[in-house]
């Protein structure tokens, strides 16, 4: 075997390798991108619990959630507070949609808060008038608020 021979093999073994550590990367990216969901998911919830919380620790508040969830008028005496309260919400509900477009959580997560979103919220008359006059102050992006119309426009029907 001459020197011309060993070269070619070393140039095929160093081809090998060099898929070898393609396909490692690839795994490692891969399994780093599944890891940067979880945070990413996990994150978001943790939001969604600090703010469920405060409802536990102010009265006014679970009793306006409570009317919501039952589909009664929120109280005069609490309703700003709570509509703020909703704002924040959907502040989270913004940020999860973001993540969504930028394929930075999973389909089915981004999904179930879409229909949390809707069936929940926007399907009480007053969070819907809070969510169309909302539109006033731009406290929304454009991309988020077409959503909500979406949203809004599929509970009425239209």
């Amino acid at each position: 075997m001459n020197w011309d021979a060993v070269g070619a093999i070393a140039e095929v073994g160093g081809a090998f390798g060099v898929i070898a550590t393609l396909l490692y990367l690839a795994v490692q990216i891969r399994h780093s991108s599944k890891s940067e969901r979880a945070s990413m998911q996990h994150a978001v919830l943790s939001e969604f619990r600090t703010l469920a919380s405060q409802m536990y620790f102010d009265e006014k508040l679970a009793h306006a959630h409570q009317c919501l969830a039952e589909g009664r008028e929120i109280p005069p005496e609490t309703k700003e507070r709570y509509l703020y309260w909703i704002a924040n919400i959907f502040r989270i509900y913004e940020e999860i949609h973001e993540f969504s477009q930028n394929n930075l959580i999973s389909t089915d997560f981004w999904e179930a808060r879409r229909k949390h979103m809707r069936d929940v919220y926007l399907a009480h008359p007053e969070v819907k008038d809070w969510w169309r006059n909302s539109k006033k102050i731009g406290f929304f992006s454009s991309r988020f608020r077409n959503l909500g119309n979406e949203l809004v426009k599929e509970l009425d029907g239209t």
